[in-house]
């Protein structure tokens, strides 16, 4: 938990240690990006990144949410 709040994440495979360490919990992307506040992507760029967001996941998004994109910018396009 971070500041009082659950804190999913999403990753090409669960990480058991993770979550017992630090109480995070495992999302689907669609599911994660539909129930989020706030979304950071921290991914690489690669060719299975590229375009990781587009119009059709910011559409799951609410209109609230705030994406915030630590990787490079063709990550979210």
């Amino acid at each position: 938990m971070g500041f009082g709040m659950e804190v999913y994440y999403h990753n090409r495979s669960i990480n058991e240690e993770a979550e017992r360490n630090y109480s995070v919990i495992y999302k689907d992307l669609n599911e994660l990006l539909t129930i989020s506040d706030y979304v950071c992507i921290t991914v690489p760029l690669t060719n299975e990144t590229m375009g990781l967001i587009g119009l059709e996941q910011l559409k799951k998004m609410k209109k609230t949410a705030i994406l915030i994109n630590c990787s490079r910018g063709q990550v979210v396009i």
